[in-house]
């Protein structure tokens, strides 16, 4: 798969809110599954989002890491995962942001065809909207500017 700069326009992304109506197991696999080449479907846990802001520049980032060939795991989706989580290692961003139990979650896709094979399993579905002041507690940020700071310096310790 070839990654470039196009990757950025992401016209199609899609940010849900759900209440998961099949198992978490099943939706993750879903999500992995879908996630193929530059298709990027990914679960959170909606508790750690602080907003929809948040979620497009992890994507970014991750899309940057991976294009300049600097990214540290072996997906987009796993690598937007670390930037959302503001950390460098997978387990602990698994921990801070990833689905667990039946929670409130999110679910990021950049692709229009992923999202409609997967939104089946999701449940009730709303769009994700404002800010989630919460979540700037589990990241270790005291604003939004605290998790741009956190992302540029993940950007740059290489």
């Amino acid at each position: 798969m070839q990654y470039n700069d196009e990757m950025l326009d992401a016209p199609d992304e899609i940010f849900k809110k759900f209440y998961p109506s099949a198992g978490i197991e099943k939706i993750l696999e879903k999500a992995q599954e879908l996630s193929l080449g530059s298709t990027v479907v990914q679960v959170f846990d909606a508790r750690a989002i602080f907003s929809r802001e948040h979620l497009q520049l992890a994507y970014a980032n991750a899309v940057l890491a991976t294009i300049e060939k600097r990214s540290r795991s072996k997906s987009i989706s796993m690598e937007m995962m670390l930037y959302a989580a503001l950390t460098l290692q997978i387990s602990d961003a698994i921990k801070l942001v990833g689905i667990k139990g039946s929670t409130e979650a999110v679910l990021f896709s950049n692709s229009n065809e992923a999202y409609n094979r997967i939104k089946g399993m999701l449940g009730r579905v709303g769009e994700l909207g404002g800010t989630n002041d919460s979540a700037l507690k589990i990241l270790g940020v005291n604003d939004f500017q605290g998790i741009m700071n956190k992302m540029s310096l993940m950007s740059i310790s290489d």
